[in-house]
């Protein structure tokens, strides 16, 4: 049996501990996550993230940080113009085929119907977004992974629509399952 601590952000199959796609990443010795991350980016991420949760459930009653709504902002702007249609927000998931768990902040079509995997980022492009990506396709399994559109999506602090950057590099899959091997 699956479950999910959201306090603790810890997967676990039958009350065993599983790795997360946080720790699958962070474990790729290549990436030096903490560099850029800040206590203050990581709040502001988890604001924005509930905020911009709230509101495609229409539950959205304004943001505690003036700073945040410029964030939500810009992904409404977006949401607006691309009129995506969800079919899970922020859904734990955990994958019996590589032995992992995660939880990708959007799944579901493009306007133009157009099958995507999203992550909502509140700072700059990283490399190993793409990585995340790959790891959060391969967690959905109604498609072959490498079908599914990869997208990080920059909020803008301005407010301005934010920018959505897909991830093609089919290399990312390879990695991943290298890192999926190898951490096991």
């Amino acid at each position: 049996m699956f479950t999910y601590d959201d306090r603790l952000h810890l997967y676990r199959v039958n009350g065993e501990r599983k790795r997360s796609v946080s720790e699958i990443v962070t474990s790729d010795k290549s990436i030096d996550e903490q560099r850029f991350y800040t206590e203050e980016s990581r709040w502001r991420g988890s604001r924005v993230h509930r905020d911009t949760f709230d509101l495609d459930l229409d539950s959205f009653t304004g943001c505690e940080n003036e700073e945040d709504a410029l964030y939500v902002q810009s992904y409404k702007r977006w949401r607006d113009l691309v009129c995506p249609v969800w079919e899970s927000i922020e859904v734990p998931r955990f994958s019996f085929l590589y032995d992992f768990g995660g939880t990708a902040d959007r799944v579901g079509l493009d306007g133009k119907g157009r099958s995507l995997v999203l992550d909502l980022k509140t700072g700059d492009p990283r490399p190993w977004h793409a990585l995340q990506l790959a790891l959060y396709d391969l967690l959905h399994d109604d498609l072959p992974p490498r079908i599914r559109r990869r997208v990080g999506l920059y909020l803008r602090a301005d407010g301005t629509i934010a920018k959505a950057l897909e991830y093609k590099d089919p290399t990312d899959y390879d990695r991943a399952l290298r890192l999926l091997r190898k951490a096991a």
